[in-house]
């Protein structure tokens, strides 16, 4: 009985062994950060062990203002570039360098209507993220509330206080159910 006993607890070592038996990774990390450049783009090309990997059809590279960014199932969103204003007298903002508004477009090219509801947008101006303003004055009012139908479209207008009108990364949701897609300058 204790010789079966042993055997099973060996044969059960074994596989549970044999099931851990993957290569194991190690990657070394560097021992200091290189100093913050101020901007968006780093001053030097990290190096990999292996290449990064070509985008699905999911993950579109950044687009710039003005283009288009596709969604698989027909859904399109185009940030244009932004303009200057000053926030009114009783808008909602924290104090910024630069506030900008961002004029955005969502066309329905789905088969179903579309819930503008859940669209966000955050901005991120030298390393910094962005706040949002909100200023019914100026538009800046955020995503609409009506449903857009196929085929359809809207335009609105966000706007954000900013660090550096010349260094810009906005991130646009267009809802829960989809990813995000970036614009830059």
């Amino acid at each position: 009985m204790k010789i079966r006993m042993t055997l099973a607890v060996l044969i059960a070592g074994s596989i549970t062994l044999t099931g851990c038996s993957g290569a194991i990774k190690t990657t070394t990390q560097p021992t200091s950060t290189p100093p913050s450049q101020g901007v968006n783009h780093p001053s030097e090309t990290p190096t990999t062990e292996e290449p990064t990997p070509s985008p699905s059809p999911t993950e579109q590279a950044p687009k710039k203002f003005g283009q288009k960014f596709t969604y698989e199932d027909g859904l399109v969103v185009k940030v244009a570039a932004p303009t200057r204003f000053t926030p009114s007298e009783y808008s909602a903002h924290d104090k910024a360098a630069v506030y900008l508004a961002f004029q955005i477009t969502v066309i329905n090219g789905t088969k179903k209507n579309y819930d503008p509801t859940a669209f966000q947008t955050s901005v991120q101006s030298s390393n910094t993220e962005a706040s949002s303003v909100f200023d019914s004055e100026n538009g800046l009012n955020g995503a609409p509330s009506t449903k857009i139908l196929p085929g359809r479209e809207t335009t609105f207008k966000v706007g954000f206080g900013v660090q550096n009108p010349k260094d810009l990364v906005v991130e646009v949701t267009p809802g829960y159910e989809y990813e995000s897609s970036i614009f830059t300058s």
